[in-house]
């Protein structure tokens, strides 16, 4: 729900602008389009666009203050366990004038300062004042499930939900180049990076406190569940996780539900949705899904399989039509919405489907996490498999490619030539950097004929995230490789591209996206999971599915390959989108090498499965021009 913003000057003699608040707020009047509300005070301007779901009545709008009026907060997000808290806290005699979740966050502060947001279960962004001290406190959920934006000037700093509002606030932008090269591997930015200069976001899981200079005094990190070294004592066998996890997962959707207003579901073929769908069906939280129907190519729908499982669940579904055209019909009005450069083309159908969802709800529950907490990723295999065949060379996979490439167009979803083409970059290095080497899909020997050797200096060859790659690997607290990559995804891949994918595309039409796999309980449940409950052979997420099985009584009608939610973008591209990317990629750009667009074309011709390139160039191309970001 809702968005942020604020300016707090570094001068304490100065009167922060209320005004360019609000137009900082109008910009993103989607994210909250039931009520717009202003704190201001000496050197501190902050704001709030609500979008009413907990509490709507007109008392919940924003600020909101402790009993005194010393303490004001503008908050963005939903704290799934603030009944119990607010029980807890009126017990110890705090009294509550609201029935919003958001005013928990006042009296918390009252009993624990920067500590208060330990105790959250939910996604978070918040902004609060302690009026007497003339104390500012930003802070952010440790799943990331909510945006926050930093920026520092000479004036002081400001801050926002969006990077398009808060820009009003930035000089002259720029794009940062390092940023920017992981964008062009990744298709995405990793956190706290950003692409325009001197703009961050706020890490993941931190409350900075800041005085009245907009200095930064005080920095807390909220705690993450690790894993325990007695994880197999506690889950000895399936039958023993599976009674925990049922519990677990009962209570999770039960929290995620709550609301003043109806919920849904985004259902796929897939597990993670799937069992998000079963409790809340079970417990008749839900009577209506949404699941996304490329209805023209076969190999990409995943209609037949959601349908057939909401026919399992008793629930009513509803077919959101994704067709090509219907995609390329939608692509500037996509392009236009990002808050950032979406580079997971999956988005595009996301935007869609969010679309149409938000005309009847304004809460839909996803199935986001459950791959990065139990193990769900193919590529999760690859430290074996490099095991297995260490005796292949990394040329043969070169060639096998090659002949691939010989082989005619490509079909279907994620064609042999576009799997031999990320393996064989991937073979043989060490894990981490085998991992991004197969996510990379701007291959090394394209760089210097696809990029500006004048704005990328030759220390951006590579895409530093490799660096980054590595370090969350080797900071991941197991020593199985599989249970660490997951780690190192869900710090990454979860955190940078998936959960602002979603949170960004629900928000624009004031729809509110949740994620019960990452409630407080599941993350520690997936700590505690052995990996020989999370993978078995070739199948990862085991115990879910397995759960799926025990809870319907019968297998569950999902779909046997992993697959993800994109279109068929290298078709779309050269027919329902060739008009928009040909022109992008034609246009001159200080990022790129002028005969960029010749070169993809040249490679296209020779077979090479350039799809993923083309479309990160022309989603950069576009966003830094309609924003007025240059190099």
């Amino acid at each position: 729900m809702c968005g942020i913003a604020g300016i707090l000057k570094n001068d304490f003699s100065k009167t922060a602008e209320a005004d360019s608040v609000r137009a900082a707020l109008e910009k993103m009047r989607y994210r909250g389009p039931d009520a717009l509300g202003i704190f201001a005070k000496g050197p501190l301007a902050m704001g709030n666009v609500r979008l009413a779901i907990q509490g709507i009545d007109p008392a919940g709008n924003q600020p909101i203050y402790n009993e005194t009026g010393s303490v004001a907060v503008v908050f963005n997000g939903e704290i799934y366990n603030f009944p119990e808290l607010r029980k807890d806290l009126e017990a110890r005699g705090h009294r509550f004038a609201t029935e919003t979740d958001t005013e928990v966050l006042v009296h918390l502060y009252e009993d624990r300062g920067i500590e208060m947001a330990d105790s959250l279960n939910g996604m978070f962004a918040f902004a609060l004042y302690d009026i007497p001290a003339h104390r500012l406190l930003l802070g952010r959920d440790k799943t990331a499930q909510k945006p926050f934006f930093l920026h520092r000037s000479l004036e002081g700093l400001s801050f926002s939900s969006e990077l398009k509002s808060l820009l009003g606030w930035v000089s002259s932008p720029k794009i940062d180049a390092r940023a920017a090269r992981d964008f062009l591997s990744l298709g995405y930015f990793l956190e706290p990076d950003c692409i325009v200069q001197g703009v961050e976001s706020l890490p993941p899981g931190t409350v900075h406190a800041y005085d009245e200079t907009a200095r930064l005094v005080a920095t807390h990190e909220i705690p993450f569940p690790v894993l325990s070294q007695e994880s197999t004592r506690l889950f000895p066998d399936f039958e023993t996780w599976a009674t925990e996890a049922d519990e677990v997962f009962t209570e999770a959707v039960h929290r995620h539900t709550l609301s003043d207003v109806p919920v849904t579901v985004f259902l796929s073929g897939g597990v993670d949705s799937s069992l998000v769908a079963l409790y809340l069906g079970q417990a008749s939280k839900v009577k209506t899904v949404y699941t996304g129907s490329f209805s023209d190519e076969e190999s990409y729908d995943e209609y037949g399989f959601s349908s057939a499982l909401a026919g399992q669940l008793g629930l009513e579904i509803r077919r959101i039509d994704l067709s090509k055209k219907v995609l390329a019909g939608s692509i500037d009005a996509f392009c236009a919405s990002s808050s950032q450069p979406q580079g997971d083309y999956s988005g595009l159908p996301s935007y869609v489907l969010a679309r149409e969802t938000a005309k009847d709800f304004r809460v839909v529950l996803g199935g986001d996490g459950g791959d990065e907490l139990f193990s769900g990723y193919p590529t999760y295999r690859l430290p074996e498999l490099q095991k297995k065949f260490r005796f292949l060379p990394a040329w043969a996979f070169s060639a096998a490619a090659s002949v691939a490439r010989l082989s005619g167009p490509p079909k279907g979803y994620l064609p042999l030539r576009f799997q031999l083409q990320l393996v064989s970059q991937a073979w043989g290095k060490p894990t981490p950097t085998a991992h991004f080497a197969v996510k990379d899909f701007l291959p090394p020997s394209l760089v210097g004929s696809i990029l500006s050797q004048e704005f990328f200096p030759p220390s951006l060859s590579s895409a530093p995230g490799v660096r980054r790659f590595s370090e969350w690997y080797g900071s991941a607290d197991d020593a199985d490789a599989v249970r660490r990559l997951g780690r190192l995804d869900f710090h990454s891949f979860l955190r940078s591209c998936t959960i602002p994918k979603m949170e960004r595309n629900c928000m624009a039409w004031s729809l509110e996206n949740r994620l019960p796999f990452l409630d407080n309980a599941v993350l520690e449940l997936s700590a505690n999971t052995p990996e020989c409950l999370q993978r078995r052979g070739k199948t990862g997420k085991w115990c879910l599915r397995q759960l799926m099985e025990k809870k319907l009584g019968r297998p569950p009608a999902l779909n046997p390959k992993k697959q993800g939610f994109g279109p068929p973008l290298a078709q779309m591209l050269q027919k329902e989108l060739a008009e928009w990317s040909g022109d992008l990629l034609e246009r001159k750009h200080p990022l790129f090498n002028p005969k960029t667009a010749a070169t993809l074309r040249s490679l296209a011709a020779r077979g090479w499965d350039l799809h993923r390139v083309a479309w990160n160039v022309c989603i950069l191309k576009d966003w830094t021009d309609r924003n007025g970001v240059s190099a």
